[in-house]
Protein backbone atom coordinates (compact mmCIF):
# COMPACT_ATOMS: atom_id res chain seq x y z
CA UNK A 1 0.00 0.00 0.00
CA UNK A 2 0.80 3.50 -0.50
CA UNK A 3 0.40 6.52 1.34
CA UNK A 4 0.42 9.86 0.58
CA UNK A 5 -0.19 13.02 3.35
CA UNK A 6 -1.54 15.76 1.86
CA UNK A 7 0.34 18.30 3.71
CA UNK A 8 3.41 18.47 0.81
CA UNK A 9 4.56 17.19 -2.32
CA UNK A 10 8.13 16.15 -1.69
CA UNK A 11 10.72 14.18 -4.62
CA UNK A 12 11.26 10.99 -3.45
CA UNK A 13 12.59 7.66 -4.81
CA UNK A 14 13.32 4.15 -3.53
CA UNK A 15 16.54 2.95 -4.31
CA UNK A 16 17.62 -0.52 -3.34
CA UNK A 17 20.88 -2.11 -4.21
CA UNK A 18 22.17 1.00 -5.75
CA UNK A 19 19.10 0.19 -8.77
CA UNK A 20 16.20 2.58 -8.79
CA UNK A 21 13.03 1.01 -7.79
CA UNK A 22 10.32 3.79 -7.58
CA UNK A 23 10.17 7.00 -8.60
CA UNK A 24 6.80 9.47 -7.85
CA UNK A 25 5.03 12.30 -10.20
CA UNK A 26 7.13 15.38 -8.15
CA UNK A 27 10.65 13.25 -9.67
CA UNK A 28 9.51 13.39 -13.11
CA UNK A 29 8.64 17.44 -12.49
CA UNK A 30 11.83 18.10 -10.96
CA UNK A 31 14.11 15.95 -12.98
CA UNK A 32 12.43 15.53 -16.73
CA UNK A 33 13.14 11.72 -16.14
CA UNK A 34 9.67 9.33 -16.64
CA UNK A 35 9.18 6.39 -14.32
CA UNK A 36 10.40 4.18 -17.41
CA UNK A 37 13.60 5.90 -17.84
CA UNK A 38 14.52 6.25 -14.05
CA UNK A 39 13.45 2.88 -12.69
CA UNK A 40 16.17 0.21 -13.59
CA UNK A 41 18.84 2.39 -13.70
CA UNK A 42 21.52 3.62 -10.71
CA UNK A 43 21.77 6.88 -8.89
CA UNK A 44 24.43 7.90 -11.52
CA UNK A 45 21.15 8.82 -13.80
CA UNK A 46 21.29 11.67 -11.88
CA UNK A 47 25.18 12.24 -11.03
CA UNK A 48 26.12 15.74 -10.59
CA UNK A 49 29.86 15.27 -10.65
CA UNK A 50 30.29 17.37 -8.29
CA UNK A 51 30.34 14.82 -5.16
CA UNK A 52 33.31 12.37 -4.78
CA UNK A 53 33.19 8.65 -4.51
CA UNK A 54 33.75 9.45 0.02
CA UNK A 55 30.84 11.43 -0.16
CA UNK A 56 29.08 8.67 -1.32
CA UNK A 57 30.17 6.28 0.61
CA UNK A 58 29.16 7.67 4.09
CA UNK A 59 25.99 8.16 2.61
CA UNK A 60 25.56 4.25 2.18
CA UNK A 61 27.51 3.82 5.42
CA UNK A 62 24.91 5.91 7.24
CA UNK A 63 21.73 4.03 5.57
CA UNK A 64 23.66 0.26 6.25
CA UNK A 65 24.51 1.27 10.33
CA UNK A 66 21.29 3.61 11.20
CA UNK A 67 18.65 3.23 8.33
CA UNK A 68 18.81 6.91 7.26
CA UNK A 69 20.69 9.92 5.59
CA UNK A 70 19.98 13.12 5.76
CA UNK A 71 22.06 15.76 3.80
CA UNK A 72 22.36 18.32 0.88
CA UNK A 73 23.56 16.94 -2.60
CA UNK A 74 23.69 18.02 -6.37
CA UNK A 75 21.66 16.40 -8.89
CA UNK A 76 21.55 16.73 -12.67
CA UNK A 77 18.07 17.21 -14.57
CA UNK A 78 17.79 15.42 -17.80
CA UNK A 79 18.38 18.35 -20.34
CA UNK A 80 21.48 18.86 -17.88
CA UNK A 81 20.77 21.08 -15.55
CA UNK A 82 22.69 20.99 -12.00
CA UNK A 83 20.23 21.05 -9.12
CA UNK A 84 20.06 21.55 -5.16
CA UNK A 85 17.93 19.51 -3.17
CA UNK A 86 18.25 18.45 0.42
CA UNK A 87 17.08 14.60 0.93
CA UNK A 88 16.04 12.74 3.78
CA UNK A 89 16.45 8.61 3.53
CA UNK A 90 15.15 6.84 6.59
CA UNK A 91 13.28 3.62 7.61
CA UNK A 92 10.65 2.95 10.33
CA UNK A 93 11.09 0.17 12.20
CA UNK A 94 9.22 -1.29 14.90
CA UNK A 95 10.15 -2.30 18.51
CA UNK A 96 11.54 -5.59 17.21
CA UNK A 97 14.00 -3.75 15.01
CA UNK A 98 12.15 -4.98 12.34
CA UNK A 99 10.86 -2.51 9.50
CA UNK A 100 6.75 -2.95 9.35
CA UNK A 101 6.53 0.71 7.32
CA UNK A 102 8.75 1.75 4.42
CA UNK A 103 9.16 5.59 4.11
CA UNK A 104 9.65 6.97 0.52
CA UNK A 105 9.70 10.67 1.43
CA UNK A 106 8.46 13.11 3.88
CA UNK A 107 4.48 12.63 3.01
CA UNK A 108 4.64 9.15 1.75
CA UNK A 109 5.17 5.44 3.23
CA UNK A 110 4.56 1.72 2.06
CA UNK A 111 3.23 -0.75 4.06
CA UNK A 112 3.58 -4.42 2.76
CA UNK A 113 1.09 -7.04 4.37
CA UNK A 114 1.79 -10.31 4.58
CA UNK A 115 -0.21 -13.82 5.59
CA UNK A 116 -3.17 -12.79 3.89
CA UNK A 117 -5.99 -15.10 2.96
CA UNK A 118 -5.65 -17.03 -0.34
CA UNK A 119 -8.96 -16.13 -1.03
CA UNK A 120 -8.96 -13.15 -3.20
CA UNK A 121 -11.74 -11.24 -2.19
CA UNK A 122 -11.15 -11.95 1.70
CA UNK A 123 -7.89 -10.97 1.50
CA UNK A 124 -9.50 -7.45 -0.14
CA UNK A 125 -11.30 -7.42 2.93
CA UNK A 126 -8.30 -7.53 5.20
CA UNK A 127 -6.05 -5.29 3.21
CA UNK A 128 -9.14 -2.50 3.75
CA UNK A 129 -9.28 -3.19 6.90
CA UNK A 130 -5.77 -2.60 8.13
CA UNK A 131 -6.23 0.67 5.32
CA UNK A 132 -8.85 2.37 7.26
CA UNK A 133 -7.52 1.52 10.07
CA UNK A 134 -4.60 3.59 9.23
CA UNK A 135 -6.89 6.16 7.63
CA UNK A 136 -8.54 6.82 10.28
CA UNK A 137 -5.38 6.91 12.85
CA UNK A 138 -3.60 9.44 10.62
CA UNK A 139 -7.15 11.31 11.07
CA UNK A 140 -7.15 12.17 14.46
CA UNK A 141 -6.63 15.28 15.21
CA UNK A 142 -3.40 16.62 16.77
CA UNK A 143 -2.21 19.82 18.23
CA UNK A 144 0.60 22.05 17.72
CA UNK A 145 2.00 24.70 20.44
CA UNK A 146 2.06 28.22 18.64
CA UNK A 147 5.17 30.23 20.98
CA UNK A 148 5.25 34.29 20.18
CA UNK A 149 6.83 36.43 21.61
CA UNK A 150 4.45 39.22 22.49
CA UNK A 151 1.94 37.01 23.92
CA UNK A 152 1.04 33.87 25.43
CA UNK A 153 1.42 30.32 24.05
CA UNK A 154 -1.68 29.55 22.32
CA UNK A 155 -2.50 25.94 20.52
CA UNK A 156 -3.89 25.11 17.32
CA UNK A 157 -5.95 21.61 15.80
CA UNK A 158 -4.41 20.49 13.09
CA UNK A 159 -5.89 17.64 10.63
CA UNK A 160 -3.89 15.85 8.10
CA UNK A 161 -6.04 13.45 5.27
CA UNK A 162 -4.43 10.47 4.24
CA UNK A 163 -4.75 8.91 0.63
CA UNK A 164 -4.40 5.21 0.23
CA UNK A 165 -3.51 3.21 -2.62
CA UNK A 166 -3.58 -0.98 -2.15
CA UNK A 167 -2.53 -3.04 -4.85
CA UNK A 168 -3.29 -7.47 -4.43
CA UNK A 169 -0.29 -9.30 -5.68
CA UNK A 170 0.07 -13.17 -5.11
CA UNK A 171 3.62 -15.37 -5.25
CA UNK A 172 5.50 -12.36 -6.58
CA UNK A 173 3.83 -12.92 -9.84
CA UNK A 174 5.16 -8.90 -10.98
CA UNK A 175 7.91 -7.41 -10.62
CA UNK A 176 8.48 -5.31 -7.42
CA UNK A 177 8.21 -2.09 -9.70
CA UNK A 178 5.30 -3.17 -11.23
CA UNK A 179 3.26 -3.73 -7.79
CA UNK A 180 4.74 -0.60 -6.32
CA UNK A 181 3.64 1.69 -9.48
CA UNK A 182 0.28 -0.26 -8.91
CA UNK A 183 -0.21 1.04 -5.53
CA UNK A 184 0.61 4.12 -6.58
CA UNK A 185 -1.72 4.42 -9.16
CA UNK A 186 -4.62 3.36 -6.93
CA UNK A 187 -3.32 6.34 -4.46
CA UNK A 188 -3.29 9.12 -6.74
CA UNK A 189 -6.29 7.90 -7.91
CA UNK A 190 -8.14 8.25 -4.24
CA UNK A 191 -6.44 11.68 -4.49
CA UNK A 192 -7.56 12.97 -7.63
CA UNK A 193 -11.36 11.52 -6.27
CA UNK A 194 -10.88 14.11 -3.51
CA UNK A 195 -8.52 12.59 -0.93
CA UNK A 196 -9.24 10.75 2.32
CA UNK A 197 -10.06 7.65 0.52
CA UNK A 198 -9.02 3.90 -0.01
CA UNK A 199 -8.79 2.98 -3.55
CA UNK A 200 -7.77 -0.69 -4.73
CA UNK A 201 -5.84 -0.95 -8.04
CA UNK A 202 -8.17 -2.49 -10.83
CA UNK A 203 -6.28 -3.62 -13.59
CA UNK A 204 -8.87 -3.82 -16.18
CA UNK A 205 -8.32 0.31 -15.96
CA UNK A 206 -5.23 1.22 -17.19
Amino acid sequence: MCANLSCSSPFKGEVTHSVILRVNRAFTEITGYTSEEAVGQTPRLLSSGRHDAAFYAAMWESLQSTGAWQGEIWNRRKNGDVFPERLTITAVKGDDGEVTVARFGGDEFMVMLGELAVDKAESATQAGIVAEKIRATLAEPYVLKLKHEVQAETTVEHRCTTSIGVVLFIDHQARTEEIIKWADMAMYQAKEAGGNLIRFYDSTGE
